[in-house]
């Protein structure tokens, strides 16, 4: 179906003679085939992730083998099949640690633009890199603001560089993944990749991230994921788990949070939803309107109403449906007696009808649905009314948890799609009457059953606050920057430990005890358990090792003690902050020379033994570059180049300190060029990431450095130098200066 109405767009390009003149992506696939069949296969796709994989059973499918494939299922392949799909890749669509989750082929075709024909490339590109790729060749620049709104820069990279250089240096050469905890990290050819979750298990996970085994692979030598380095390569392996701490925690990936139905339950993630409020009114005619367009009315109690005016007889049809026949619930009339049906994952159907037929005229008729709580997919009470009158009532013993269909929907007035009973056909299913109107409401009922209690965030902000925040606020001087311990405290796995809900019964039992002290007497406990949370062998330790640390560290303890905690804290992340920004505009830099033997660069000030390059002066920011330190930077590789004997031919800069650059620094690298320039000395760039890269293109400084004069790495430009420079010409005459 969807290829044939793309073959219709090709086809209305081609006849306007403009296909040639449009860029045109085809990615097969959104990611890799899906393993959420479960090992046996699924009749009804949406069994397992409701919860319901204990009704799939071997009888069960036997009995329906015939059906598979027809209206009545909605069938899913077995856990080998998506496999065999994903191979030679590991794994399936959700694992995106792994190639077989997330890589997909892609096709681009712009003849009148791209020169090569029916060729490949290697170089690493995330979906992420459509976008900017679009806008690059429409020449249009990133919206800055879309409705008035700011927008976030586009985390990709032009893929256009690559369309007609096979061998161009590759760009985005850093990328995470994640999903449901599954996760990893490219860089530049290599993969640290670790799975946490397995697609076809769904709800809880008794899994700590301490239990996750990472996986190391050289993409150069092994594209298909195969050989595990991460024995071999321990110290490979770690280097890429920090840069995927580095890039989650810039991407906002941290804190992991490995609960599946509260993550994806939107009123409990916490995400915003096209619907807001408990009360929805529909009217006849409304139909095809997916979950998202509707109040979830799944694991809570609920109402549907609706006024009717039912013709003589009684009336027949669809008062208001969502779902279909492999899920879902509807009100309904049949033989003129109103009915209520809800069928759970089309496997088992629960029925309430009303005990007398309606009369003709215009009715008020209500379903209401009383959620039994307790957890997700519990069952409830239905009970019908008609004018206010209870006319019926009955169990429905098991509910969906998160999606009825994936494609079914809402209709007023009639089922638009396959039907939820049989009590009705297909397409020929529309009230003999008229529907005026349908409103849902959502139930005044506690919903805290909504996360299993001992899940919750409320236990978890509790337990941490009692068991980890509230001692230790008031010792706080055992960190040097003390939000930052206060945040791992919030998130760290140990302070949900039985420890902290011991302490919370401690403190409830015995508060009504301590109501009638003194206030002296409890200064007095007060000051004795403060005395007790000091740490003094860590504050000498602060004091041994990093002076500055120790000043923060008594600042935030007497912050708190004379102003309280949140004060204290403020105080203490205010001079924290003061400090960092202090550092990082009087960064430390590091003059470079090669590790005899090996392609290796570092400080020669600590291994004098380094071999230094004749007439190139290397030099590296040992911090990102931005607007508060690029004037200090400048002054100091001015004052290198001018006491530097011999004076130098070029000076090599490294930025692989820095992710991106401000203006100001752009601006800064400009100035600097010129100035080296009129001094007889050229400019290099190493280790220039792509985003800066990308920026320095669009500004016209890589042109005003030279393009052969940014390299992917230091060992690259040496080499280049080298070339550029004979022996006899690297070292530059005072008197041409």
């Amino acid at each position: 179906f969807t290829d044939h109405h793309v073959g219709r767009l090709i086809d209305a390009l081609t006849g306007l003679e403009i296909l040639d003149d449009t860029l045109v992506y085809y990615i097969i696939g959104d990611n890799g085939a899906s393993a959420e069949g479960t090992l046996t296969g699924t009749f009804n796709s949406t069994i397992g992730i409701n919860g319901a994989d204990d009704l799939q059973t071997p009888q069960f499918m036997n009995e329906r083998l015939d059906t598979w494939g027809s209206p009545e299922s909605s069938p899913h392949y077995a856990v080998g099949w998506a496999h065999a799909m994903d191979a030679p890749y590991q794994w399936t669509k959700q694992i995106a640690s792994h190639w077989g989750g997330t890589r997909n082929g892609t096709i681009v075709h712009w003849p009148a633009h791209i020169q090569a024909r029916g060729q490949t490339r290697s170089q690493f590109c995330h979906v992420i890199d459509v976008a900017p790729t679009i806008l690059e060749a429409a020449g249009l620049p990133e919206p800055v603001q879309v409705h008035g709104v700011t927008q976030e820069p586009m985390h990709g990279v032009s893929m256009i560089y690559s369309f007609d250089d096979a061998t161009a240096a590759e760009r985005h050469s850093t990328q995470y993944f994640e999903m449901f905890c599954n996760r990893g990290i490219y860089h530049q050819g290599w993969s640290a990749i670790t799975k946490h979750r397995t697609p076809w298990e769904f709800g809880h996970l008794e899994k700590s991230f301490d239990d996750d085994v990472w996986e190391l692979y050289d993409g150069s030598k092994d594209w298909t994921q195969a050989h595990n380095l991460a024995r071999e390569r321990p110290e490979k392996l770690h280097e890429l788990q920090r840069l995927f701490l580095i890039e989650a925690t810039r991407y906002n990936v941290l804190p992991l949070d490995d609960r599946q139905f509260e993550r994806i339950l939107p009123e409990v993630a916490g995400r915003p939803t096209l619907i807001r409020g408990t009360s929805q009114l529909l009217f006849e005619g409304m139909g095809q309107l997916n979950e998202s367009c509707v109040l979830n009315v799944k694991n809570k109690s609920h109402t549907v109403t609706a006024e009717l005016v039912v013709p003589q007889g009684g009336g027949n049809g669809v008062i208001v449906n969502q779902g279909g026949i492999i899920g879902g619930w509807v009100l309904y009339v049949k033989d003129g007696l109103l009915t209520y049906r809800y069928s759970f994952c089309g496997l088992q159907q629960y029925t309430v009808s009303a005990d007398a037929r309606l009369a003709e005229g215009s009715h008020q008729v209500r379903m209401e649905f009383a959620y039994d709580g307790g957890g997700l997919g519990k069952g409830g009470r239905a009970t019908l009314y008609v004018d206010g009158n209870q006319v019926g009532s009955g169990r429905v013993e098991r509910t969906h948890t998160l999606a009825f269909t994936a494609d079914e929907t809402t209709d007023v007035g009639r089922d638009t799609g396959s039907p939820v009973t049989q009590d009705y056909p297909a397409g020929d299913n529309a009230f003999t009457g008229t529907v005026k109107w349908v409103r849902i409401d959502l139930g005044s009922d506690s919903h805290d059953h909504l996360i299993e209690p001992e899940h919750t965030r409320r236990k978890e902000v509790m337990g941490n606050a009692l068991g980890t925040i509230l001692p230790q606020a008031i010792g706080v001087a055992i960190s040097p920057v003390p939000i930052i311990a206060v945040i791992l405290m919030l998130f760290s796995q140990r302070a949900r430990s039985n420890g902290s809900a011991f302490l919370l019964g401690w403190v409830l039992a015995l508060t009504p005890l301590f109501y009638y002290l003194p206030e002296a007497t409890l200064g007095a406990i007060v000051i004795r358990a403060v005395w007790g949370l000091l740490d003094v062998g860590e504050m000498r330790r602060y004091w041994r090792l990093r002076r500055t640390s120790f000043v923060l560290a008594l600042t935030a303890l007497l912050g708190v003690l004379v102003y309280d905690i949140l004060p204290g804290l403020l105080l203490a992340v205010v001079l924290s902050l003061a400090l960092l920004i202090y550092r990082a505009s009087r960064p430390q830099g590091s003059i470079l020379g090669r590790i005899p033997g090996k392609p290796v660069y570092s400080d020669i000030a600590r291994h004098p033994e380094n071999e230094v390059v004749p007439g190139l002066l290397i030099f590296r920011l040992n911090a990102p570059m931005f607007f508060a330190n690029d004037e200090p930077l400048r002054d100091r590789v001015k004052e290198l180049v001018r006491t530097t004997d011999p004076p130098p031919r070029a000076v090599f800069l490294d930025l692989e300190a820095s992710n991106n650059l401000d203006l100001s620094s752009v601006d800064t690298l400009a100035e600097l060029v010129g100035e080296l320039k009129a001094e007889g000395v050229e400019l290099l760039l190493a280790n220039v990431r792509a985003p800066i890269r990308d920026l320095l293109e669009r500004s016209g400084v890589a042109q005003t450095i030279g393009e052969e004069h940014i390299y992917p790495s230091i060992e690259e430009g040496v080499k280049g130098f080298r070339a550029q420079f004979p022996a006899q010409d690297r070292q530059r005459d005072d008197t041409t200066g």
